[in-house]
């Protein structure tokens, strides 16, 4: 799984299920437009965040990491 796995899907579902849609076609907008939406900036946010993360299970051993929040 990827930072996006956990990330993007849950961003984007925010924003297409906000309010009820009545299309298929209006879903599909919906979900485009939230990708677009997506700033690069932002992306660049989820990968230092998940590289810490990475780097703190490394100095664990792989043990939980509740106690480094």
């Amino acid at each position: 799984m990827t930072p996006l796995d956990f990330f993007l899907w849950g961003a984007v579902k925010e924003q297409v299920y906000a309010t009820p849609f009545d299309t298929l076609e209006e879903l599909q907008e919906r979900i485009t437009n939230a990708i677009h939406n997506v700033s690069p900036e932002l992306l660049q946010r989820v990968r230092r965040s998940f590289l810490n993360r990475v780097a703190a299970c490394e100095q664990t051993g792989g043990q939980q990491l509740e106690h480094l929040r």
